[in-house]
């Protein structure tokens, strides 16, 4: 990612933090605030034992970064090295203060400390899609407060491109933080995809948790059409059930019989066989799909009967209608 414009004095070209002599101090990590816009998992397992392991032998080797406003320090860049010192029974961490930050500034710096050194791909969706939200809302704040043309871009263009991202790719994730919690990490899981995750970040948080609970219970990944049933099943205040949603595509064994007349026009060998496929999927299912997707309803009647019925009544009135030409 590239470096926002607002924290390109406060890093060096290798991401480390620059600082003055009278910045550098040492704190009580008690003492320091968790940033509202942090949105970052903490290491586990083996990570964060060699990083105890390695703060209980020679200490927090760099320092942390710190925001210092409203009379509160909020801790910035640092918190796995924090929670390790905790871990270790460090009193006291190196810290660099800084008091003249701005809320852009610091959650820039909070996601690009980040995202610098491991990239956004290394992120599960929850982590990425939330902190670049918090990010994007606090740029929209600041840009209303600036006289700034920014290059005359659109807000989410000007981010994209700070993400290396297309547009439409970060307005998905952009969108995708209008889901809930829990389905996201569906979507890490890969119990859902990115097209129904985005399917379902439409709808309210209310319905997103009944959709969530389904899934757990039913422990199975659905495809976007199912996704779609589950929704029409939501706004119609009905159960959640996927098993009224039949395989249309599935092939049935089916009996048919063809008049000589016809079959003598019909190509031999395997070119008949598709032949005859073709048109039983068109009248079995193309047709009736059509119907169906159209909510056309011919007084109850299966509509392949009704269709049939009204080739048979052309065929003995209008024999000529149905000559090739």
């Amino acid at each position: 990612m590239r470096r926002p414009r607002e924290i390109q004095n406060i890093f060096g070209n290798d991401g480390t933090i620059r600082f003055e002599k009278e910045e550098y101090t040492y704190l009580d990590p008690d003492c320091l605030e968790t940033h509202p816009d942090h949105k970052f998992k903490l290491h586990t397992g083996v990570r964060m034992e060699k990083l105890i392991e390695s703060i209980e032998c020679a200490g927090v080797m760099q320092a942390i970064l710190v925001s210092e406003r409203d009379e509160k320090r909020y801790l910035l860049a640092g918190y796995n090295r924090v929670y390790a010192s905790r871990k270790a029974n460090k009193k006291m961490v190196p810290a660099i203060i800084k008091r003249d930050l701005s809320r852009i500034q610091e959650v820039q710096i909070i996601n690009f400390t980040n995202f610098f050194s491991r990239g956004t791909s290394d992120y599960s969706y929850l982590e990425r899609v939330r902190a670049m939200k918090a990010e994007y809302n606090q740029l929209v704040n600041s840009r209303k407060r600036s006289d700034e043309s920014y290059e005359k871009q659109s807000t989410r263009e000007y981010f994209a491109s700070l993400y290396e991202m297309t547009d439409s790719t970060m307005n998905r994730f952009l969108t995708l933080d209008k889901l809930c919690d829990e389905l996201l990490e569906f979507l890490d899981d890969k119990k859902i995809n990115i097209s129904v995750a985005l399917k379902l970040a439409e709808l309210d948080d209310k319905k997103q948790q009944r959709i969530y609970r389904f899934l757990l219970e039913s422990k199975r990944k659905i495809s976007i059409k199912e996704s779609q049933l589950l929704i029409e099943q939501l706004h119609n205040d009905e159960e959640l059930r996927l098993d009224v949603l039949k395989d249309k595509n599935k092939k049935a064994k089916l009996s048919y019989e063809i008049d000589k007349t016809i079959m003598d026009n019909i190509p031999s060998g395997k070119q008949r066989q598709e032949a005859i496929e073709q048109s039983l999927m068109f009248s079995q299912k193309s047709l009736p799909d059509w119907f169906e997707n159209h909510d056309i309803v011919i007084a109850g009647k299966n509509i392949y009967d009704y269709v049939l019925s009204i080739l048979e009544k052309v065929y003995l009135e209008y024999p000529e209608l149905m000559k090739d030409k």
